[in-house]
């Protein structure tokens, strides 16, 4: 064997599930196995075209070097060979281009499968065997996903706010890949992660962010916490175990321990009632053969107690249990069933669960729920303000414009004494008018009447048999409403003159309300004229009160400066603070900070507003010895404290000036109105 034809064969163990691998290659260090090609634009021809940038061995030397001793060709080893191949001569030497595994396969492998050993892409197994090759090769740490500059295109699915942040081992793994958008907001409120597996989760992906995180220098040895949330049936249960083995074996090529620790939230065999399987419950019967698919219900039977079963449904056709005497199928339950604000709340308190039991629980946003704490302080100024003039002035202007409290007895009384004389007058009017019209022509209101009696006689009868005979009352009921219309025409011809009259005296009478309301309103202005004349007396008071109440909140401003410095409570919050100095300093208050500590843009505003109950969540994270403090400060400086008017008011008699501004207005009255 010449130089050229010198290999060496390459052996990683590694445990795959409980059960010990062997990932071997074989390496020739001076000449190649896979033939790479390149695409590209041919200016000659004006077309895009593929060219061998580096010619690999031929068939018969792959079936010399890669045969099983049955004589066919060993594909596992011959994909691994390749992949370590572009491992050490491309990205450890000149970086390889980067791309996803199915880029890979176009670059290094098609040519080699398709053209020269005659394969089909198209066959399962082989797509099978290329992506088993990438897992032991990752897995044994034979190769990594960054140093051969493959991505997926999963981490799209991949939202990690953990730079600086106390929570870089807090994970959020959800199944579905529409649910991203829905859950981004929990991450960025929490700085912590959120992966989607769409169906299948990524070794690339998972090796990314493991990746980060030995770059930036976290502390891989600690234990992880990983929130899941996907269907209750076994392939929801084998994504479950894909993510933390992933997530093990990464963690663990990067040094760290490998300590996941799962957290199943959604969906869970002790969350289904049987209304709910009932109405949820999905038959499942996959397109696997029968061997198969009761191994893999076994298995999802231990993992679940048992697993699902729905009463038999009709048409099916698929397997049939007899389960307490009843004929039952298996079922899964999707986590699409219940609503985004349920899975939500669950992920929401386990986050905070989580966080309680396994590290500080004030790390929550506390620099931005002191500036909450402050805005709400400000709030309370007006609201005081306006409980304390509630109780205090009010009580005042009452006392002291007693007197005035007649005079608008006497402008309501006239107003709704005017209206009623007015409507009795052009009643009594319109009455005698309607009168006059009855004895010019009581020939045709007797006529009238009779009809109407008689229409609604018929109408009556209609309705007690109008699913029988309405067609045989129809006709009468029509020509009965023609004749009524008839004489209706004939006395608005014959008492026109009268209806004229009874139009005007209605105009009359509006032209005389409006009058009426015209002098309430000149009334009223005069009313609250001389009340406000009189009412200004108390401006005085009223400015004395707000200066109590904003002295006192200056007061209560200071507690809150001094609280925050007590060493208890800055530790809890420099526990959490991104610049940790700028709470630790004397001179500087949480509510001075020129922008928020909180890195991100107003998480805690949009929390607030669209996810209500995540504020209380939030703040039910604080340590009872940091909420204790704040809220005995709300309790001495506000609930309970008495304020004192610093200036007071003599009542006084204001009966005759009342009355003599009520002459002047009932003059000003009769002379302008």
């Amino acid at each position: 064997m010449s130089s050229d034809d010198d290999y060496r064969d390459i052996s990683n163990i590694f445990m795959d599930k409980h059960t010990e691998r062997n990932c071997s290659v074989r390496y020739f260090p001076n000449r190649q196995i896979s033939t790479i090609c390149e695409t590209y634009d041919n200016p000659d021809t004006e077309k895009i075209e593929t060219k061998i940038m580096q010619p690999g061995m031929n068939r018969e030397e792959l079936l010399r070097y890669f045969t099983k001793a049955n004589g066919k060709i060993n594909l596992a080893f011959l994909v691994r060979s390749i992949i370590y191949e572009a491992y050490e001569k491309e990205a450890l030497l000149d970086g390889l281009e980067r791309g996803n595994v199915r880029h890979f396969w176009y670059t290094h492998l098609k040519t080699v499968i398709l053209r020269i050993l005659g394969l089909s892409e198209a066959t399962s197994s082989i797509k099978s065997t290329i992506g088993t090759a990438w897992k032991w090769l990752i897995d044994s740490g034979a190769v990594t996903y960054e140093e051969m500059n493959v991505y997926s295109d999963k981490e799209s699915g991949r939202l990690s706010i953990v730079k600086d942040s106390p929570f870089t081992n807090i994970i959020i793994a959800v199944e579905k890949q529409n649910f991203y958008d829905t859950f981004q907001w929990i991450p960025r409120l929490f700085n912590c992660t959120l992966i989607t597996a769409g169906g299948q989760p990524s070794r690339a992906v998972t090796r990314r962010f493991i990746y980060e995180l030995q770059q930036d220098g976290v502390d891989l040895d600690q234990t992880f916490h990983m929130c899941i949330a996907s269907d209750l049936d076994c392939s929801g249960y084998d994504i479950e175990g894909a993510f933390k083995d992933q997530f093990v074996k990464a963690i663990e090529y990067y040094g760290g321990t490998g300590n996941i620790e799962i957290h199943r939230l959604f969906v869970r065999k002790d969350q289904v009632t049987p209304e709910l399987l009932k109405a949820q419950g999905i038959a499942w019967q996959p397109d696997k053969k029968k061997n198969t698919r009761d191994t893999i219900w076994k298995h999802f039977c231990e993992k679940t107690d048992g697993g699902l079963y729905i009463t038999l449904p009709d048409g099916w056709t698929g397997d049939v249990f007899e389960i307490d005497g009843k004929p039952m199928v298996r079922a899964l339950l999707e986590m699409d069933a219940f609503s985004t604000s349920l899975i939500e709340k669950s992920l929401v308190n386990e986050l905070l669960k989580i966080i309680r039991e396994n590290s500080d629980e004030t790390k929550i946003l506390i620099p931005e729920i002191m500036r909450v704490f402050n805005e709400i302080k400000n709030d309370i100024s007006g609201e005081l303000f306006e409980r304390w003039n509630r109780e205090l002035i009010d009580p005042l202007k009452e006392e002291f414009l007693k007197d005035t409290a007649a005079w608008k007895d006497f402008i309501d009384e006239k107003e709704e004494l005017d209206i009623e004389k007015t409507n009795d007058k052009y009643n009594d009017l319109v009455s005698e008018k309607e009168d006059e019209k009855r004895d010019r022509v009581p020939e045709l209101f007797d006529e009238e009447k009779e009809l109407g009696e008689s229409i609604a006689a018929l109408e009556t009868e209609k309705n007690e048999k109008i699913r029988e005979i309405v067609e045989e009352y129809k006709p009468s009921i029509d020509g009965l409403n023609t004749s009524l219309e008839s004489v209706d025409e004939d006395i608005d011809e014959k008492c026109e003159d009268i209806d004229d009259e009874i139009e005007g005296l209605k105009s009359e009478k509006d032209e005389e309300l409006e009058t009426i309301d015209e002098e309430y309103d000149f009334r009223m202005t005069r009313y609250n004229q001389f009340k406000e004349e009189h009412v200004a007396v108390f401006n005085p008071v009223e400015q004395a009160l707000r200066q109590d109440i904003d002295h006192k909140l200056e007061e209560m401003d200071y507690r809150f400066r001094t609280l925050e410095k007590r060493d208890e409570i800055k530790k809890e919050i420099g526990n959490i603070c991104i610049n940790i100095q700028l709470l630790l300093d004397e001179n500087i208050s949480c509510f001075d900070q020129p922008v928020p500590t909180f890195k991100g843009d107003k998480y805690l505003e949009k929390a607030s507003y669209d996810k209500d109950l995540n504020i209380g969540n939030v703040r039910d994270s604080f340590s009872q010895k940091f909420l204790g403090g704040m809220k005995r400060i709300w309790r001495d400086d506000t609930v309970n404290f008495d304020f004192e008017l610093s200036k007071t008011v003599e009542m006084k008699d204001l009966s005759q000036e009342v009355k003599e501004a009520m002459d002047d207005t009932e003059k000003a009255v009769d002379e302008e109105i």
